[in-house]
């Protein structure tokens, strides 16, 4: 999975390249909002079911009852189909009203809903993938989807513009969903053969999928709600550069971040939920996941500091480079960022679905306010420094929730390797970027990454 992330990582890259060449800063503001608008749609769709569904299909497949896996996968399916036909008809009706309000062409809000039911047979089929044990498959899905995608999208938004840029949305979901699918055939009839279990209720398959499923979606809903605001306020306040430069810095971000913790997600949060009722087994796996992330991560991001003006000229074009400044806050912030996407589904994992709705809307509700006082002082860079404040403000929630109200212990050494990690990322973000100042974050980056060399080997040899 760390593979398939590195590969979405290198893609994401040169898909920024190509919007940014073909788009320009103004047509990449209004590809953000399209964008933000499709992943808000997507997560009201899906209702958080894929995470609800890995834990029982895992909880199925533990209790040597792999069969009834189909009858929980078609009960999901069912409903989620049924919620994806309903924005459907809800775009077709009121898609140009909304389209309208971004001086957009009509039909384009239909366009994107269209890829909402590919998006339902790929999050489902993926999480069965990841229940099975399958994560070669789902790596390799992952990566098949990522090359095609790519592909298909330099291809429409070299000939259509912003127009291909849409468009390659919905394509990139049905794409998705066919090659998931594919991954997911044989997988369930062939763990256990025997008598499907179709004795299986609707309203005891869906209860627990749903509950926890209600939890997921605060968590990526909220935030992509706090996006699609975040990009509007800031092209209808700012103005379309503004938005742009903005979708440019927040994007590399995004693409880190996901690669890391998408990786993350996949090893930490079914080993915790198997650990929910001990406490100090969850710390105990929680610790392994931080010392990972930091000696993996923190250099990660000193190398992207050092060299963030090649990053956005190579990227990018020369209208972006006033971006330069805004990354060297994101780029320090990531690291951190990945820690509390870390935490939230580890309280996902081992606590009750309303612990997570309750800190999923305090998190985003603080960094909402954070980000209108930041744009309101400082413009874009505001903006951006609102996420550092937003970071921190996640790590005091979620950690302060795990650690006091679950009990769930941290050795002080990861407490430690925190703190001097975060003091590093700080001051690497000050630097110049003078050739001293480059080598000085580059030997920082050897120098950590050296006294971490025994964790990272034994990591990888597991």
């Amino acid at each position: 999975m760390g593979t398939a992330s590195a590969v979405a990582f290198a893609a994401g890259i040169v898909r920024q390249k190509v919007f940014a060449v073909y788009l320009g800063p103004e047509g990449l503001g209004l590809y953000g909002v399209l964008a933000s608008l499709f992943d808000l749609a997507v997560v009201l769709v899906l209702v958080g079911a894929p995470a609800g569904l890995l834990r029982e299909a895992s909880a199925l497949v533990g209790r040597g009852d792999p069969q009834s896996v189909r009858v929980v996968v078609r009960s999901v399916r069912g409903v989620l189909f049924g919620v994806a036909g309903l924005f459907i008809v809800g775009a077709f009706i009121f898609g140009a009203r909304i389209a309208g309000r971004f001086e957009l062409p009509d039909a384009w809000v239909f366009v994107l809903s269209l890829g909402l039911p590919a998006v339902v047979l790929a999050a489902t089929s993926e999480a069965v993938l990841n229940a099975f044990g399958r994560i070669r498959r789902l790596a390799a899905a992952k990566v098949t989807t990522t090359l095609v995608s790519l592909v298909v999208m330099v291809a429409l938004v070299t000939v259509l513009g912003l127009h291909g840029s849409l468009i390659q949305i919905v394509t990139g979901a049905w794409v998705a969903a066919l090659v998931s699918v594919v991954a997911l055939r044989g997988v369930v009839s062939g763990a256990a053969p025997g008598k499907l279990a179709e004795h299986v209720s609707w309203t005891r398959v869906l209860r627990p999928v749903f509950a926890l499923g209600v939890a997921q979606i605060v968590m990526h809903g909220a935030a992509n709600f706090n996006q699609f605001i975040f990009r509007s306020l800031l092209v209808l306040g700012e103005g379309e550069v503004a938005g742009g430069l903005y979708q440019g810095a927040m994007g590399l971000s995004r693409q880190y971040t996901a690669a890391f913790s998408a990786a993350l997600y996949v090893y930490a949060y079914p080993r915790l939920s198997r650990r929910s009722s001990d406490p100090t087994a969850a710390g105990r796996e929680l610790a392994r996941v931080f010392r990972f992330l930091l000696a993996l991560g923190l250099p990660a991001a000193l190398v992207l500091l050092a060299g963030r003006d090649v990053l956005v000229a190579a990227v990018f074009t020369a209208d972006f480079e006033p971006m330069v400044p805004l990354l060297a806050w994101s780029l320090a912030v990531d690291p951190f960022q990945i820690c509390v996407l870390v935490l939230a589904f580890a309280v996902l994992a081992t606590s009750s679905p309303m612990a997570s709705l309750v800190l999923g809307l305090l998190y985003e509700a603080t960094y909402l306010t954070v980000f209108a006082w930041g744009v309101t002082g400082w413009g874009v860079l505001g903006a951006v420094g609102a996420y550092g404040v937003a970071t921190a403000a996640g790590l005091i929630l979620y950690g302060g929730y795990l650690m006091g109200r679950r009990g769930v212990p941290l050795p002080p050494s990861v407490v430690v390797r925190f703190v001097v990690a975060l003091a590093a990322a700080g001051a690497a973000s000050r630097i110049a970027l003078t050739p001293g100042g480059r080598l000085a974050m580059l030997a920082l980056a050897a120098a950590w990454m050296l006294f971490h060399r025994q964790e990272l080997s034994a990591a990888f040899r597991a």
